[in-house]
């Protein structure tokens, strides 16, 4: 049997191609959030909360970045338009 793997650079490694596209690394840490059970509520200590949170924080990111590169592109195309 395999181990599951535990952390985000696991999952990435896993992968047969080294090219990762935004929306594999989005489907990646939404698997790694519904993966990572809760923290137990008598537990003082949420390091499983952080772990979601950090992934959480990173899709945001994520998520930042593709709507910039999109308005950068737009942006571009207008700049370098002919003028008829």
């Amino acid at each position: 049997m395999t181990k599951k793997k535990q952390t985000l650079a696991d999952l990435i490694d896993a992968l047969p191609s080294p090219d990762v596209a935004s929306s594999d690394l989005k489907t990646l840490i939404l698997q790694l959030i519904l993966d990572t059970p809760s923290d137990d509520p008598a537990n003082h200590f949420a390091n499983r909360s952080k772990v979601k949170l950090e992934a959480l924080k990173l899709l945001a990111d994520i998520n930042r970045n593709d709507s910039v590169g999109d308005y950068e592109a737009d942006l571009l195309d207008l700049l370098t338009e002919k003028e008829d």
